[in-house]
């Protein structure tokens, strides 16, 4: 390490100064099309994006510089500025502190960005009868954006806690800057040809609006406008509208957005399950509770009614033996009757008629027999 080096902030603090007595960059004239115009009403000052087609540079603006020109300044205006470069030592950032600026009308970026708009209007890239719905439970998300994003994660981690059981297939892609459109277009493909994913998300979380010009290519509007499968887009802020947003099936505000939309009909029902559940199962209880109470009372009738049958049963045996004793014709000998029998022949006697002097009688009594003789 020499003697001789600077600090960071040492080096920033020479730039500025360098900065700030250099002729050509302290009070010259530059020109380019506003491409973002944002007011604070608290700072005093306005910050601006001007851009042309290879480069843009971060302006400032202070109210009282506004207060004296003629036009109020507006995204897509074509503007020639005069003012100085200076840099934030702190940050190490330039920007352009605009003293005066006139308008030349509206910017080439604006004007192309209409014409190309109003060419695929015409073909019908934005109909909406062209547009696929979106499924309403879909089996595999494929999800085009910067890889570890904050738009990528926003996205997972909601889409996950309400529908945890969709794969999600994330297919890296560059977001803004000269390489975007080739990999965005080369994700696309990727996406179409994949056998199991059957809904596409095209994600990038907010910037610039010069940062998302990308997202109104043409080939990649006509890619998206084209695509096989239900595709959505969900780019930058609520405010933000690209001609890809057009051409895709539907497009969300945000990032956050498209996992509430996506995931809201798993929600749904998940929470009607859960709601049927918890009613279901104190109502199966109450429906068990009198199952078992019929039962047990069912069981309680039929001991009664068997007991009830048993005595029954009993009684109507008791009077049958009764009878049955009744109609036994010994019954009648323990009433004081006999039987009398000719011995000589066994035969009952009936009449007297059937009787002869000195005919041998054999009589049965209740307990025991005798012989007579008849005179």
């Amino acid at each position: 390490m020499t003697q001789s080096a600077l600090s960071i902030y040492a080096l920033n603090l020479l730039i500025k100064e360098r900065l700030l007595f250099s002729p050509e960059l302290n009070n010259i004239w530059i020109s380019g099309e506003i491409t973002s115009f944002k007011t604070y009403p608290y700072g005093g000052q306005s910050y601006l994006t001007l851009s042309d087609k290879q480069a843009q540079i971060n302006c400032v603006v202070y109210d009282n510089t506004l207060q004296n020109i003629k036009f109020k300044p507006a995204a897509g205006q074509i503007i020639f500025a005069l003012g100085k470069v200076i840099l934030f030592p702190k940050k190490g950032s330039l920007i352009f502190q605009i003293h005066f600026m006139s308008t030349q009308g509206t910017g080439q970026l604006s004007q192309e960005f209409e014409r190309l708009k109003e060419q695929l209007q015409k073909e019908g890239c934005f109909d909406e009868d062209r547009k696929k719905p979106i499924p309403k439970y879909p089996n595999h998300i494929g999800l085009i954006t910067a890889n570890n994003s904050a738009a990528m994660w926003d996205f997972v981690t909601i889409f996950s806690r309400l529908a945890p059981q969709v794969p999600i297939t994330v297919i890296p892609a560059v977001m803004q800057g000269a390489s975007s459109v080739l990999t965005l277009l080369h994700a696309l493909t990727l996406a179409a040809n994949h056998p199991t994913i059957d809904t596409v998300i095209v994600l990038r979380g907010g910037g610039a609006k010069e940062d998302l010009t990308v997202f109104n290519s043409e080939e990649l509007v006509r890619a998206i406008a084209q695509f096989p499968k239900p595709i959505l887009t969900a780019i930058g802020h609520e405010i933000d509208t690209s001609l890809s947003d057009l051409a895709s099936d539907l497009r969300c505000p945000t990032p956050t957005a498209a996992a509430h939309y996506l995931g809201q009909s798993f929600y749904h029902i998940t929470h009607k399950i859960i709601v049927f559940l918890t009613q279901t199962g104190p109502r199966l209880k109450n429906e068990l509770d009198d199952y078992q109470e019929t039962v047990l009372n069912s069981i309680k009738f039929g001991q009664k009614l068997l007991t009830h049958k048993t005595v029954l049963f009993a009684q109507k045996q008791s009077q049958l033996l009764t009878r049955l004793k009744q109609a036994n014709p010994l019954h009648k000998l323990q009433q004081g009757y006999s039987i009398i029998r000719l011995k000589k022949s066994n035969k009952i006697i009936k009449s007297i008629s059937q009787l002869q002097s000195q005919d041998i009688l054999e009589i049965e009594l209740s307990d025991g027999k005798c012989e007579a003789i008849v005179k």
